[in-house]
């Protein structure tokens, strides 16, 4: 089988190679390029400016972690807001804590959550608007958990 390339460069030095049996979408966005293909090792990849999110083998790892410490120590999350999180699955985390009552998810790239949410439920296996989570472009009035999904995660308790 001839497999097109993606190159995940992670440090200068550090490369590495992934074998794509082909692309699900590929969408330019007035913020970022998103691309979904499918991995032969990893299964479906999220990529966003050439730089690989999540894949549907290993996608959880990142996840758990990036959400679980805000929950454990906050002694009664109910309403919780995600800055970021466009693929969908820190809502499939939250949504684990049965304290959760609503959780509010805002995103810059409106184009781009549209296209993960038709494309990458495989990937999260969640949906995005669900009785507790709503995705939105602006910010909720309250919340008692943040959790922030950009490259340097932090979660505040408020």
């Amino acid at each position: 089988m001839a497999w097109q390339w993606y190159h995940d460069t992670f440090e200068p030095g550090e490369v590495h190679l992934h074998a794509l049996t082909g692309v699900i979408a590929t969408r330019k966005t007035k913020y970022q390029t998103v691309e979904i293909v499918e991995s032969e090792h990893y299964g479906k990849m999220l990529i966003l400016d050439g730089d690989c999110q999540s894949s549907v083998k290993d996608e959880y790892i990142y996840h758990e972690c990036l959400n679980e410490p805000a929950m454990v120590c906050h002694p009664d999350p109910r309403r919780v807001l995600v800055v970021g999180g466009g693929e969908g699955a820190s809502l499939r985390e939250l949504l684990r804590f049965k304290s959760v009552e609503h959780i509010d998810m805002c995103d810059i790239d409106e184009e781009a959550n549209q296209c993960m949410n038709s494309t990458c439920r495989s990937i999260i296996r969640v949906h995005f608007m669900t009785p507790r989570s709503v995705c939105t472009s602006r910010t909720p009035a309250s919340s008692s958990s943040v959790n922030l999904t950009t490259p340097t995660a932090l979660s505040l308790k408020i």
